[in-house]
């Protein structure tokens, strides 16, 4: 991750109206991560931001229920939490769908 600003998975294709799913395996240094599921066309946020950390699972339910979004291009974005200065090593895995 980097310092400043957010990075992106690349695009993932949403198949059914489940909502999304973040595995975080670990999560260098104890910190945690803002996370969304975003728009592929857009690049705007379509579930709310979410506080991750290391080893959590977390579900994240679409804006306006996940039907909304069938057949569309989505990517995880993820960001150091405000006042973090360092680069932090995170891995794990997300859906876009939970089923």
């Amino acid at each position: 991750m980097p310092r400043w600003g957010s990075d992106t998975t690349s695009e993932l294709e949403k198949e059914n109206a489940s909502a999304g799913i973040n595995n975080n395996d670990s999560t260098g240094g104890g910190k945690r991560l803002n996370t969304s599921i975003r728009s592929a066309y857009s690049g705007s946020d379509i579930t709310l931001v979410y506080s991750l950390g290391s080893g959590s699972r977390i579900v994240m339910y679409y804006n306006g229920g996940g039907d909304n979004y069938i057949g569309s291009g989505t990517r995880l974005a993820m960001a150091p939490q405000f006042g973090n200065h360092v680069r932090i090593h995170t891995s794990g895995s997300w859906s876009p769908d939970s089923y």
